[in-house]
């Protein structure tokens, strides 16, 4: 056998593959229970371009040996053809049954099962009896836990976690990448979103104050965090990257450079939770004791009209419509406050504005015909 396994090892070096593979179907015939035989045996037919004889034999043999390199092969090659679900199954196996070798599954393993996944989620299948997005959260934060150390899987976990509202594990998940980049303003609002959720209110309180002190100068923070317990009441919640949407609904009221958004038909029936009210009360303190900026007004106003204070919402309108009347997120608020006071004159002047603004706004231009 020995003497066998040299040549046939020796005609792969060449490249000569249709003579390796012949010498290797007669060290399968001599020891059929070696799945190196096989694994070899399968290379050769490829190199030699017998991709059929290659996919069959790969396919029989990989039921019969419990072997790690013959299932990889195979779960690579079900990747390639793009049979997703059963790619991905064979990747699920090969991570998680045990093997006859000292096999270790590889982060490369653990990518390729996600890749798959991930494309089961796209398609909008299940996999495994569930929907393919909660294996696939599953598959990746069991693959952060045993590659720390490897990021893309955390912020996979992190994203993921959102999209399934499951804001508890999405908070720890953006809080060690905050602790990982505490530069990112993004992973930090997206921290503060999840605590919003997940109804962490006091943390969530404390963590906002300590974002507006480092990063003072940032346009949308302190109108992401309003935003973010509006959200809370409505289920509509976005995360910052950038088309990336979580759930988005159709809305007609925006803030500025923000990535959530809520419907304007809802406000005055928002916070029905008291905890909620009560949160919101805390930031609009906080906001006023920041310097008066006009994403810091703009906040403040939305969150007034949302608590339904409506004399603090119109004084603050009147002063930010007089200080600012070309600003594109003031108009559109004044725009809202003039249709709702019947005040057409006005509600025109501003549509006209806005359209200036942004000439292909096609709901711009409806409501100011």
């Amino acid at each position: 056998l020995a003497m066998r396994e040299e040549v046939a090892f020796q005609k792969q070096l060449t490249k000569e593959w249709p003579y390796a593979a012949r010498v290797w179907e007669q060290l399968i015939k001599l020891s059929p229970k070696n799945a190196d035989y096989y694994e070899n045996l399968i290379y050769c037919y490829d190199q030699a371009g017998q991709t059929d004889k290659a996919d069959a034999t790969l396919e029989r043999v990989t039921r019969r040996f419990n072997h790690p390199g013959l299932r990889t092969q195979y779960a690579s090659r079900l990747q390639e053809k793009k049979n997703w679900a059963a790619a991905a199954d064979m990747w699920h196996l090969l991570i998680h049954q045990p093997s006859t070798t000292n096999h270790q599954p590889s982060r490369e393993h653990h990518e390729s099962f996600l890749a798959c996944l991930y494309e089961l989620t796209e398609q909008k299948k299940n996999w495994n009896g569930a929907p393919a997005i909660e294996g696939y959260y599953t598959a990746v934060t069991q693959a952060h836990k045993l590659f720390p150390s490897h990021e893309p899987f955390q912020i996979n976990a992190a994203y993921v976690a959102h999209d399934l509202k499951k804001w508890g594990a999405a908070a720890d998940l953006w809080a060690g990448l905050v602790k990982r980049h505490p530069d990112s303003i993004d992973y930090r609002k997206n921290r503060l979103v999840s605590l919003a959720q997940s109804g962490a209110h006091k943390q969530y309180e404390t963590e906002l104050i300590a974002a507006l002190q480092d990063f003072p100068n940032d346009t949308t923070l302190a109108t992401d965090a309003v935003y973010a317990l509006i959200a809370q009441e409505q289920d509509v919640v976005t995360t910052f990257r950038g088309e990336m949407v979580i759930h988005k609904q159709d809305t007609s009221i925006e803030h500025p450079a923000s990535s959530i958004e809520y419907p304007a038909s809802s406000i005055p029936t928002l916070f029905i939770a008291i905890s909620t009210t009560t949160v919101l009360d805390s930031i609009i303190t906080a906001l006023e004791e920041q310097p008066p900026t006009l994403p810091i007004r703009l906040a403040l106003f939305d969150a007034h009209q949302a608590l339904r204070h409506t004399e603090d919402a119109d004084a603050l309108l009147t002063d930010l419509y007089a200080r600012h009347p070309e600003e594109p997120n003031v108009l559109l608020r004044a725009n809202a406050a003039f249709i709702n006071k019947r005040d057409w004159d006005n509600a025109i002047a501003t549509e006209y504005a806005l359209i200036q603004h942004d000439p292909k706004n096609e709901d711009y231009r409806e409501r100011y015909r």
